[in-house]
């Protein structure tokens, strides 16, 4: 999978499309250690690529997620993809 993401990454920065990675919606009841998140950014970076990490590492309480802990209900959806939207702002292209 690495490979295939990689090429992806790849294909965007020579095509000049911004690629922009982040971590999943999940449930806060675990802290996500900074060392993997670190290497997910400069992975991203050897490609040519941004990875956005949120304040809050995208983790959210149980009762924000519908079926499963990558399915937040509407209105978490909702503040999830507000902060995912200010966050993008500086990364994007004018």
């Amino acid at each position: 999978g690495q490979a295939t993401i990689a090429a992806f990454l790849d294909w965007c920065r020579n095509h000049g499309v911004t690629a922009v990675g982040g971590l999943p919606t999940v449930f806060d009841e675990k802290p996500i250690p900074d060392a993997p998140i670190n290497r997910l950014r400069d992975f991203y970076a050897r490609h040519g690529a941004k990875f956005l990490v949120l304040p809050n590492k995208s983790q959210y309480p149980r009762v924000a997620f519908y079926d499963s802990n990558y399915h937040l209900r509407e209105s978490w959806q909702k503040k999830h993809s507000a902060l995912l939207a200010e966050e993008l702002k500086p990364l994007l292209p004018p």
